[in-house]
């Protein structure tokens, strides 16, 4: 699918109308691999079943290299299904600057999802401050 030309043109038309383009399961796909200086991607998500496989070291290695690989070509990087503290802190030691899974957030209804947000904007808001110098290190505890 990917190989035709015809649709890499497509893909790059709408990547200049300023759509982001993503693959999910990057890993699952040989093919993309092959193709992937083409494609005028924005983000790719490491597919969860290479997450859960991460005490492997080959399998760590690869995920590290689709890290690196993303952030060579200015792609965003999600690593999706984590769900144990041992897989965030391995992708944070990696660099992998964006996770999705259970062991951060459960889905939720409409009216949590606005209370978190709202929670973690203060807290960014204060972390802000704190960069700033507009207030002490121990002034963000609370």
């Amino acid at each position: 699918m990917f190989s035709d030309p015809l649709i890499i043109t497509e893909l790059h038309k709408l990547r200049a109308l300023g759509c982001g383009l993503s693959v999910d399961h990057f890993g699952d796909n040989y093919q993309l691999l092959s193709l992937i200086a083409d494609l005028p991607l924005t983000q790719i998500k490491i597919p969860g079943e290479l997450i859960h496989a991460m005490q492997n070291p080959d399998a760590c290695m690869l995920v590290e290299h689709l890290i690196l690989i993303a952030n060579a070509l200015n792609m965003n990087v999600i690593a999706e299904h984590v769900e144990t503290e041992e897989q965030f802190k391995a992708l944070e030691a990696l660099g992998c600057p964006a996770l999705q899974g259970y062991y951060l957030f459960s889905p939720m209804n409409e009216k949590n999802f606005f209370i978190v947000c709202k929670q973690l904007t203060e807290i960014r808001r204060s972390y802000n401050n704190v960069e700033r110098g507009e207030l002490s290190p121990v002034d963000y505890k609370r």
